[in-house]
């Protein structure tokens, strides 16, 4: 029997039990033990790493770990990161002195935030406190992306000055991930720290020699 280790409240336990079986059951692959898992399932992420199985609440860390076990051995620059998981445009860092946001980034953050306002409001309607919630955590990160691209007065930020904010955010939430992996998962903490690499372009680079297949 697989190790399991839940970080999520007791009367939601059975219902993640079973999609995860679920999940098992439908794609026979997963069986496989030397196949590894970190797949988000609502709120939840399901991890699985040498026979161990740990439920962790959703964080932007644990989106960041995911985007990067996507696309291994790549390097993916920190705005990439800030704009996971929901597809927001991806800051203009590389540009010295250019606006963070340009006009069709602008435009397509408004048209993000005009349509999670509408499913915010049907939510609502509807009582349904799931979509409530999905829509207000993206609404959020909207917010957190334009904070970061628009000053007082709605004037730019120039993206030079603002380089080293993303680094250091996106650092923070992949080593707080790793950390609290680690907690309940030593050996994936220990393969996280030694295998994930961070600072302006961050990259999963697992070991040549033993790779490991990811399920996400």
């Amino acid at each position: 029997m697989l190790d399991e280790h839940i970080d999520t409240p007791r009367q939601l336990l059975p219902a993640l039990r079973e999609s995860l079986e679920e999940s098992l059951a439908t794609h026979p692959v997963l069986r496989a033990l030397e196949e590894s898992v970190f797949i988000r399932q609502g709120d939840y992420w399901t991890i699985r790493y040498q026979g161990e199985v740990a439920i962790l609440k959703a964080t932007r860390g644990l989106d960041c770990l995911c985007y990067l076990l996507r696309h291994p051995a790549r390097d993916v620059h920190v705005s990439e990161l800030l704009a996971t998981p929901i597809g927001l445009p991806v800051l203009a860092f590389f540009q010295d002195d250019a606006p963070i946001l340009d006009s069709q980034a602008k435009t397509e953050y408004k048209r993000q935030i005009d349509e999670l306002r509408k499913d915010l409001e049907e939510a609502e309607r509807f009582n349904d406190s799931y979509r409530v919630a999905k829509a207000r955590s993206e609404m959020d990160a909207i917010v957190e992306q334009l904070a970061a691209a628009v000053g007082l007065g709605g004037r730019d930020r120039r993206a030079s000055s603002h380089a080293e904010r993303a680094r250091s955010t996106v650092t923070k939430r992949i080593k707080e991930a790793t950390k609290r992996i680690g907690k309940v998962m030593p050996a994936l903490g220990r393969h996280f720290a030694a295998r994930i690499k961070t600072g302006y372009f961050c990259s999963y680079n697992p070991h040549p020699d033993r790779p490991v297949t990811w399920k996400v």
